[in-house]
């Protein structure tokens, strides 16, 4: 949870260790309609 936001948070390096996990993901998301953020620092707790 980021605030009151249910979210997953995925490595960037996932795309260079293994760029077939990230399509998946990605896929995943737009497949169901997911909202997907481009987010550079999450917060701490």
């Amino acid at each position: 949870m980021v605030g009151n936001i249910k979210c997953v948070v995925v490595d960037p390096r996932l795309q260079d260790l293994e760029p077939m996990a990230m399509k998946f993901v990605l896929n995943f998301a737009k497949d169901n309609d997911l909202q997907v953020v481009d987010a550079c620092v999450m917060p701490d707790k």
